[in-house]
């Protein structure tokens, strides 16, 4: 099933990639939503609370704990980042020296359970405004 991008956001819709383990004998789903991933990259940051220069970062671990080396993980597992906190600099997420869950734990940041509840907004049905203010309460606890 190829992915499917859709500008508007009115009509954007959650898409599922089927991927092939070869350890096992189904196929677990990517979900991919870009609408999702815009309204997560406009919250504040779930580190610093820094509202500037935020992308979504895909959690690099699954909620069961698997290593998702090969492929990146859904749309669903995305968080606030600062991009500096993400990729600038040898102290951030992808260049530093600490894990994901390391990482996140010195800012007292559950990126699963922050994830999920950001989800569920998407889930909701919320959209634009109604959700960033939700995603906002979400964010800053």
């Amino acid at each position: 099933m190829p992915k499917v991008w859709c500008q508007n956001e009115e009509k954007a819709q959650t898409k599922t990639l089927p991927t092939m383990r070869p350890d096992m004998n189904f196929r677990p789903t990517i979900i991919r939503n870009p609408a999702h991933l815009r309204l997560v990259a406009q919250l504040p940051c779930c580190c610093t609370g820094n509202p500037f220069n935020v992308v979504a970062h895909h959690l690099v671990r699954d909620p069961n704990g698997e290593h998702c080396l090969s492929r990146k993980s859904g749309d669903n597992w995305a968080i606030p980042l600062r991009n500096d906190l993400h990729v600038g600099g040898n102290k951030s997420l992808h260049n530093g020296p600490l894990d994901e869950p390391e990482f996140l734990a010195q800012y007292g940041v559950d990126g699963i359970a922050l994830a999920k509840q950001l989800w569920a907004l998407t889930e909701q049905g919320l959209r634009g405004a109604k959700w960033i203010e939700a995603g906002e309460r979400v964010v800053r606890g």
